[in-house]
């Protein structure tokens, strides 16, 4: 394996929420198979809208999750379209509420 470190994308579902400790068991067998120690600390929760209930509910029940670092991305139009015009959300929607989040994310990352 080539990666030090897997980081979890989701949507607010039950399917991405539940996918989270098969994903961390697989992960688990293949590190302990390759005698690696991939890290998987972090989540990023895309496209919440906060006025959805069962969004509300997901990004609770994943920040209970003390395991992991939980980023939340909201719900912005702008994001798509900064790629139709191929910008950054930082270029083309400078004011964004996504950015600060983005921010925190790419800081984590190391970048």
């Amino acid at each position: 394996l080539a990666v030090d470190e897997a980081v979890t994308p989701l949507t607010p579902e039950y399917f991405s929420f539940d996918g989270i400790n098969l994903f961390a068991g697989e992960l688990a067998k293949v590190n302990k198979a390759y005698r690696k120690n991939t890290r998987h600390t972090k989540i990023v929760i895309n496209n919440i809208n906060q006025s959805y209930a069962t969004h509300r509910a997901y990004q609770e029940a994943i920040g209970k999750l003390t395991a992991y670092d939980v980023f939340t991305i909201p719900q912005d139009r702008k994001i798509a379209d900064a790629q139709i015009n191929n910008k950054s959300i930082f270029e083309f929607a400078p004011t964004s509420k996504t950015i600060s989040e983005y921010t925190r994310l790419a800081a984590a990352m190391g970048a």
